[in-house]
């Protein structure tokens, strides 16, 4: 990777962006990073030279799968990058747990009560957890295997309901058992929690160099034969001599328990069409945070894909007297009404977002509709006329525009 110079120090400048589309090729989600501001001295920048760099970035998802296209720009050589990978995401369990990603580290600390990592460049947080992964999960026999994830239960677990779990850990080499340790979930539980986090460190003892591989239980004690109920495993491989300690690098990490992580998710919902899920996670966002705009704003489209215009336009103008001109709150009212045929209310509405928007075609399509609907055709000729002007290739307004003269004359 190539990074710039500027008097004495080092720096990088580089942007990653993803797509993620379902298996109709649509795209449900579409994000962009920009790691720049990312400056090193003389010795940080030899201390870091020649070892990979890793990067971290958590989006919020649903089951399904899907395929994920990535690219990453250098802004300084002007390089790019790409990748692809396809996701299947099972279904979350009703009733059951979940162990979520696994990875293999090589150090974990703890951060204190008030302190920061230091600057932007760190190994992955999660909480006041910072974690140190392996590159290609690649360790050597002089050093310790860390297995860090974290475990997803359906309801909230207490510690009196940990008793009946067990964690056991296998590491195999050669389709032989090299190792194995058991662990009570009971010792890791401090208090009623949907999502636990957890950490293991595992010796590497008795393994020899090449390929290998850890799988995780978790086993309910009271069903049966010690019932597994999930597991999860990873591909790592032990070599001769220390690899170089990766660079990572993150910024902020939403938190599983956040509200904006459960906004993430729950648009996640409505993009890939299911809609009853999308509901009940924009009513849990609004329930902790009843001024989330973008929340409130995709809780009345909802509203509006369900055929419920009264009730939109209901909650649509309770939020437009703290944000009178907000355009989407008028947009959707204006539809609303447009839906309940009331096209006087619809173009009070839309000559408001006119205000707003002046030349924004859909808007004077929106509005010629209205006029038409009103029996003023000269309104809506002008309109369309005015729309033509800002996008002359809109193939199905000259269409219309046509009819509407046919019409008039």
């Amino acid at each position: 990777m190539q990074v710039g110079k500027y008097d004495d120090q080092y720096f990088i400048n580089m942007d990653l962006r993803g797509t993620v589309k379902d298996d109709d090729k649509k795209v449900i989600d579409f994000f962009s990073h920009s790691l720049e501001d990312i400056y090193l001295d003389e010795a940080k920048f030899e201390q870091i030279r020649y070892r990979p760099m890793m990067l971290m970035f958590r989006r919020a998802l649903v089951p399904g799968n899907f395929h994920l296209d990535l690219v990453l720009g250098n802004n300084v050589s002007k390089e790019i990058a790409s990748t692809s990978a396809e996701l299947v995401i099972p279904p979350f369990s009703n009733e059951k747990p979940l162990i979520g990603n696994l990875y293999l580290a090589k150090k974990i600390t703890r951060i204190s009560a008030g302190e920061k990592p230091n600057q932007k460049i760190k190994a992955f947080q999660f909480g006041d957890l910072v974690i140190t992964p392996s590159v290609d999960n690649i360790f050597s026999q002089e050093e310790a295997l860390i297995a860090f994830f974290q475990l997803f239960f359906p309801n909230e677990i207490t510690r009196q309901q940990a008793t009946n779990y067990l964690l056991c850990y296998e590491i195999s080499q050669r389709g032989e058992l090299v190792s194995r340790m058991e662990e009570s979930l009971a010792e890791l539980v401090k208090s009623n929690a949907l999502v636990v986090t957890l950490y293991q460190r595992l010796g590497l003892e008795g393994l020899r160099v090449g390929e290998a591989s850890l799988d995780i239980f978790l086993k309910n004690m009271t069903a049966g034969e010690r019932v597994v109920e999930t597991s999860a495993w990873a591909d790592l491989e032990l070599v001769s001599q220390t690899e170089p300690e990766c660079w990572s690098y993150n910024q902020v990490i939403v938190h599983y328990n956040s509200p904006q992580y459960d906004y993430f998710r729950a648009k996640r919902y409505m993009n890939t069409g299911n809609y009853e899920a999308a509901e009940r996670g924009l009513k849990a966002v609004l329930s902790k945070n009843p001024d989330h705009l973008q929340a409130n704003l995709d809780y009345c489209t909802l509203l509006l894909l369900n055929q419920k215009y009264d009730e939109l336009i209901e909650q649509a103008s309770s939020l437009l007297v703290a944000s009178p001109r907000q355009p989407n709150l008028l947009e959707l009212i204006g539809q609303a009404y447009i839906y309940k045929k009331d096209y006087q209310e619809a173009r009070r509405y839309y000559e408001e977002l006119r205000l707003v928007l002046p030349k924004f075609p859909p808007v004077l399509n929106y509005l010629a509709y209205i006029y038409y609907n009103l029996n003023q055709r000269e309104k809506a000729i002008q309109l369309l006329e005015e729309s033509l002007k800002l996008d002359p290739s809109q193939k199905d307004i000259q269409v219309r525009l046509k009819k509407i003269k046919s019409e008039s004359r």
